[in-house]
């Protein structure tokens, strides 16, 4: 392949274009402040940042795909308390997220 075009073989030698490119992490957004577990998935992301662990190592060392991990980070998720408690164990927190889950906090109401 010439031009420097971005694309990759599809199938039976179809071209097809390549995947976008994903955002590093350090691009990805924090979560929305209106998401209703925003606090928990600030706590998570950062916790799991000074780990050193990737949303993968986490979830497989906490029995969870990738995919809820990052659903968890973006506040879109109520944490079940039993991974809470593993998320703390595994992190070595000291039930700092579970305290997040317990404290109570502001659910946005439309209208007001």
């Amino acid at each position: 392949m010439t031009g420097g075009s971005a694309r990759t073989n599809g199938p039976a030698g179809t071209e097809r274009p390549a995947p976008a490119e994903r955002p590093a992490p350090a691009e990805r957004p924090a979560p929305e402040d209106g998401a209703p577990w925003a606090e928990f998935g600030r706590q998570l992301r950062a916790l799991r940042r000074a780990a050193g662990l990737t949303q993968l190592q986490l979830g497989l060392r906490v029995g969870y795909h990738h995919s809820a991990v990052s659903k968890l980070e973006a506040g879109l998720r109520e944490p079940p308390v039993g991974l809470v408690r593993r998320l703390d164990a595994v992190l070595e927190t000291g039930g700092e997220l579970a305290a997040v889950v317990a404290a109570p906090r502001e659910v946005p109401r439309p209208g007001r």
